[in-house]
């Protein structure tokens, strides 16, 4: 299925601090939601997605890191999308790790966030099928838990210190601003 390229919602937008709504039934309109943020992911040279950074509040995740992978030795989910519906971390390690984080709702910002190491999640897949996953010490690890956290209104700046946010979001309100005055 051939998805289409969505706007992003764009922080400070409120709509990415509210929790998304658990889905009812994986349906053909899921998997149109899902395909439109594959092709919105790639358009934008993302690795993931969630369905409230495309404006629609329901708990539905895409990550497509091998897109980016040289080689199938670079794989982390064997070449192919990760469709998580109702995605949630069912358990989590002690010990963290760093990891310089970016977003597509925040354009330009990067931040280091400490996150457990190694995660292991439960999702419906894009046929509803009950799904766990386990990860550990990757990216695809930073990234499962960076998702997750939007369904949960969670940006990942809201991990970061308070100065650090408050400089991230002048930033944001710097970029913004001269992206409206060259319009």
């Amino acid at each position: 299925m051939e998805g289409c390229v969505l706007p992003l919602v764009i922080e400070p937008d409120p709509l990415l601090h509210l929790v998304s709504d658990i889905v009812d039934e994986v349906d053909d309109s899921i998997r149109l939601l899902m395909a439109d943020m594959l092709a919105t992911t790639r358009h934008n040279k993302g690795i993931g997605l969630a369905a409230i950074q495309v404006g629609v509040r329901k708990k539905v995740i895409i990550i497509d890191i091998d897109h980016h992978a040289e080689d199938e030795s670079q794989f982390l989910h064997r070449g192919k999308p990760l469709y998580l519906v109702n995605a949630e971390v069912i358990e989590r390690s002690d010990d963290t790790a760093s990891y310089r984080e970016g977003c597509l709702s925040l354009p330009e910002v990067f931040g280091d966030v400490y996150r457990p190491s190694s995660v292991v999640v439960s999702y419906l897949n894009e046929n509803g099928e009950r799904m766990q996953l386990a990860e550990s010490n990757n990216l695809l690890t930073v990234c499962l838990q960076h998702e997750i956290d939007h369904s949960n209104g969670i940006v990942f700046l809201d991990h970061l210190s308070r100065l650090k946010k408050h400089m991230a979001l002048d930033k944001l309100k710097k970029l913004k601003a001269r992206g409206e005055q060259a319009s």
